[in-house]
C-alpha cells in the first residue's frame, strides 16, 4: 500500500494539529516506503516529522479519527526523537497503550486526548532505535468500553524518512 494524496492530506492534518494556528502549511520532504517526512514552521520555529499510518487496523471503533505514528524533532526547544501514536480515539484510563517493535515492548503511558507518548527521552530514543532495526510495529490499546484495538505499521522506509527529517531540522 503506497501513501497516496488522501493519506498525505490526513498526515498533514495531524501535523497541523500539533502546532500553533500561525503555522505555515507542512512541507513534504519525501515519501520513503510507508513513511513520509515533513517539516512545518510556526512562530519562526521549525519542527520536523516522520509519519506513517497503519497498514492494518483491527477493532472497529465508531467515529474513530485519524491514526498515525509520528517521530518529531522540535530543535528550538531541544526535543528530539519524540515518539507519539495518534490512536483516533481516547484510550481507556485503566490500561496503557503498548507498542511492540521487533523484540521490544514499550508502554506509552502519557496520554492526552487520542495521543500517547512514553514518559522519558531515554525511552523515545530506544523506540527510535527499535523502529530503525525492525520491519513492523504493533500498537494495542483499549477503548473506554473495553474494545481492544490493534494497529500494525510497516516500518519500510522509516530510517530514510527519519534521516530526511533529521537533516531538515539539524
Amino acid at each position: 500500500m503506497r501513501l497516496n494524496a488522501r493519506m498525505l492530506g490526513a498526515l498533514a492534518v495531524l501535523v497541523l494539529a500539533t502546532v500553533p494556528a500561525a503555522a505555515e502549511a507542512p512541507k513534504n520532504l519525501g515519501a520513503f516506503g510507508q513513511w513520509r517526512a515533513l517539516t512545518v514552521t510556526a512562530d519562526g520555529q521549525r519542527s520536523c516529522y516522520a509519519m506513517s499510518i497503519p497498514v492494518e487496523k483491527q477493532g472497529r471503533v465508531e467515529g474513530r479519527g485519524e491514526v498515525a505514528a509520528m517521530v518529531t524533532h522540535f530543535p528550538g526547544i531541544g526535543a528530539l526523537d519524540q515518539v507519539s501514536i495518534v490512536l483516533g480515539f481516547e484510550p481507556a484510563a485503566t490500561g496503557p497503550v503498548i507498542a511492540k517493535i521487533g523484540g521490544f515492548t514499550f508502554t506509552l503511558d502519557e496520554i492526552e486526548g487520542d495521543r500517547a507518548w512514553v514518559k522519558t527521552r531515554v525511552n523515545d530514543r530506544a523506540m527510535v532505535q527499535a523502529l530503525k532495526k525492525s520491519n513492523r510495529m504493533v500498537v494495542t490499546a483499549a477503548t473506554a468500553k473495553g474494545l481492544k484495538v490493534e494497529d500494525t505499521y510497516d516500518l519500510t522506509g522509516f530510517t530514510k524518512a527519519y534521516q530526511a527529517m533529521s537533516k531538515a531540522c539539524s
